[in-house]
């Protein structure tokens, strides 16, 4: 049993890597054209005083259908 969900986090772990080489953007900070550095947008400390995470992607579950394609492959 710990074997599989070994497995299955780092099958999760390729996923989300994949999604990120494909054009994944943080949530909460941009990225500054003239130096490169990222600046925090706002947004984090609301969900966090809500206890709102909806609009975050289960990490350590599942990866949304509408970002799979029908071979099972991450379309970001």
């Amino acid at each position: 049993m710990a074997n599989s969900e070994k497995l299955r986090l780092e099958h999760r772990q390729r996923q989300a890597r994949k999604m990120q080489e494909r054009g994944w953007q943080p949530r909460w900070f941009s990225k500054e054209k003239a130096h490169g550095a990222f600046r925090y947008i706002g947004g984090y400390w609301e969900a966090r005083q809500e206890g709102n995470w909806d609009s975050c992607p289960d990490i350590f579950g599942q990866i949304p259908s509408d970002h799979l394609s029908d071979e099972g492959q991450i379309t970001a």
